[in-house]
C-alpha cells in the first residue's frame, strides 16, 4: 500500500516539479494494453540486457489523464522451473502472459523524456539498490530495532552498515568478480570447528569446515591470508589510509579495472582516489 499511495501522491503533485519513474502493477487494464500491443505488432525495440521495450499513453482510475507508460518485454522459457519464490515476490517484478512466444514483462510509468534504453537501465540499476537494502535487513537485522531510543538505534544501524562493508570487502577478497550475499557466504567463510593447539611456544587455531567445499575454501581462506601477511610485512611503512587503499584495490579490482587508489589530503580528511 504504501507503494502505491507514494505513486499517487507523486502523480498528483505534478506540477511541484517531480519527476518519477514507477512500475506499474499488471492490473487488469495493463494486461490488456500488452495484450493490445502484442495483436498490433507493436515496435519492441533492444533496451539492453536481453529486454524489448515500447511505448504507449494509459490512463488508469484514479489518474487525470493519460500517462507516459513504458513496456519492458522479455523472452521466458516455459521449461524451467521457476524459483520457490513467495507469490508476493514473483508479481511484483515480473509477469507471464500465455502466449507463444512466452514473454515477461515490466510495466513502467514516469514523466521523463528520457530514450526506452535509459529507462530501462534506470529501473534495473534502481533493483540494485532495492537487493543490498533488503539484504542488510533480512541477512543482517537492519529491519528495526525494539527501543524508542534514537540515539541507540543510529549507534545500532552504524554498527551493522560497519560489518556489512567489512564482510563484503572481505568476501570480494575472495570472489572479485561477483557479490556474495550473506546468506550463502557467512555458512561458506565462517562455519568451521577451531582447535587451539599450543606448540613450541606458539599458540595455533586449527580450523576444520565441515562444508562440502572445504577444499575450495581452504585454498580461498589460504589465498586472503597471504594476502594479509604480506601486507602486514610493510604495513609498518604506510600509513592507515594507505593500507586501506592497497585493501581496497585488491577487493573491487573488477571494478577498478586494474587501476589502483591512493590516499589524497584534504583538508582535515584522507579520500581515496584512482590514480591516472
Amino acid at each position: 500500500m504504501e507503494k502505491h499511495a507514494t505513486l499517487q501522491y507523486v502523480l498528483c503533485n505534478q506540477t511541484k516539479g517531480h519527476t518519477y519513474l514507477f512500475k506499474l502493477r499488471q492490473t487488469t487494464k495493463v494486461r490488456r494494453q500488452i495484450e493490445r500491443l502484442e495483436r498490433t505488432a507493436a515496435a519492441w525495440s533492444d533496451v539492453g540486457a536481453g529486454w524489448q521495450g515500447t511505448e504507449a499513453g494509459l490512463q488508469l482510475p484514479g489518474w487525470t489523464r493519460q500517462r507516459r507508460c513504458v513496456f519492458l518485454r522479455r523472452r521466458a522459457d516455459r521449461s524451467a522451473p521457476s524459483p520457490a519464490l513467495p507469490a508476493s515476490t514473483e508479481f511484483e517484478f515480473v509477469q507471464v502472459l500465455d502466449q507463444d512466444p512466452c514473454y515477461e514483462y515490466i510495466v513502467l510509468v514516469t514523466n521523463t523524456d528520457h530514450p526506452l534504453a535509459a529507462l530501462a537501465r534506470l529501473y534495473r540499476e534502481r533493483a540494485d539498490c532495492e537487493n543490498v537494502f533488503d539484504e542488510i535487513k533480512n541477512q543482517w537485522g537492519w529491519a528495526g530495532f525494539v527501543t524508542q531510543d534514537l540515539r541507540r538505534c543510529r549507534i545500532l544501524a552504524r554498527l551493522i552498515a560497519l560489518l556489512y562493508n567489512w564482510w563484503n570487502i572481505f568476501t570480494r577478497l575472495a570472489q572479485p568478480d561477483r557479490h556474495l550475499e550473506a546468506v550463502t557466504s557467512r555458512p561458506l567463510l565462517l562455519h568451521a570447528v577451531g582447535r587451539l593447539v599450543n606448540t613450541a611456544r606458539r599458540k595455533i587455531v586449527r580450523l576444520t569446515s565441515t562444508h562440502a567445499m572445504a577444499d575450495r575454501i581452504q585454498l580461498v581462506l589460504t589465498r586472503i591470508g597471504e594476502f594479509f601477511n604480506r601486507r602486514m610485512a610493510i604495513a609498518e611503512q604506510l600509513t592507515q589510509e594507505a593500507v586501506w587503499a592497497i585493501i581496497l584495490s585488491v577487493a573491487f579490482r573488477v571494478w577498478l579495472k586494474g587501476k589502483a587508489l591512493h590516499p589524497i589530503a584534504e583538508g582535515n580528511q584522507t579520500l581515496l582516489a584512482l590514480t591516472s
